[in-house]
């Protein structure tokens, strides 16, 4: 399964579907970013990453989430 048909998977869940989702891809094709964007994922890590950019896009997904949430 790819991170794009696990990111359907969860939005279709009622039970997971507020659940934050970051894609981390290897992939840095623009029109894959644009069909997760429109597919719900909540932020977006292209492969390689540091441990600082981790922490970085998890801590920005957890302040919009909660500003949603608002």
């Amino acid at each position: 399964m790819t991170g794009l048909e696990l990111l359907e998977k969860v939005r279709a869940s009622e039970k997971y579907k507020h659940l934050p989702f970051v894609l981390l891809t290897a992939e840095s094709d623009q029109s894959q970013k644009a069909e997760a964007d429109a597919k719900g994922v909540d932020n977006y890590i292209v492969k390689p990453f540091s441990a600082a950019d981790l922490k970085d896009k998890l801590q920005e997904t957890y302040q919009l989430k909660n500003k949603k949430a608002a």
